[in-house]
């Protein structure tokens, strides 16, 4: 049904349970990380995030990523520390993850990075939680690696001598010393 997200048990191979967003078509999902392992992150159209208890199929927090604007992806840190969500026009905004009791202070952006030009179709944080890479496959060489201590994107990588082309996958080595990019 609209807005809603099936959840499916592996063990039964059954629906355990169905989350209504409310808030129109879910355009992406992601489960937590570490501690946050039962908590799925939904992206709506609407440019809510809403962080969901699946072992109570009840909302616990709701984050307006994008005021309005579509949100195109989500990813959670490994350790469950920060999300990603990106938005229309190459926007990439990252949260600390948001608790039931958090105030709106803390559901502000810690970092946000407008480096791309074309929406952003992935993003992959490092199993460290140190970097995030965000691309789009919609452009030629758009990928971009954020260091999330400092909030900066770095500038010298890529380069014009490293032809990335049409980016469609990456993903971090699980010792985060190594990045492996997909292109066509």
């Amino acid at each position: 049904s609209h807005g809603a997200v099936q959840l499916l048990s592996l063990r039964g191979h059954q629906q355990a349970g169905v989350l209504r967003t409310g808030a129109g078509t879910v355009r992406a999902l992601c489960f937590g990380g570490g501690r946050r392992s039962t908590e799925l992150l939904t992206a709506s159209r609407d440019g809510s995030v809403n962080v969901w208890d699946v072992r109570m199929n009840r909302c616990v927090a709701s984050v307006n990523v994008g005021q309005g604007t579509s949100v195109g992806c989500v990813s959670s840190s490994a350790n469950g520390s920060h999300f990603a969500a990106s938005l229309s026009g190459g926007y990439v905004h990252v949260y600390r993850w948001p608790s039931e009791s958090a105030d709106d202070a803390s559901r502000e952006a810690v970092h946000r990075f407008g480096n791309l030009t074309t929406d952003v179709d992935g993003l992959d944080f490092s199993r460290d939680g140190s970097l995030l890479c965000f691309r789009s496959r919609l452009a030629r060489d758009a990928l971009r690696v954020a260091h999330l201590a400092s909030g900066t994107v770095y500038s010298n990588w890529p380069s014009s001598k490293t032809p990335l082309h049409f980016v469609h996958s990456s993903s971090f080595s699980a010792g985060s010393g190594a990045l492996a990019i997909g292109n066509a």
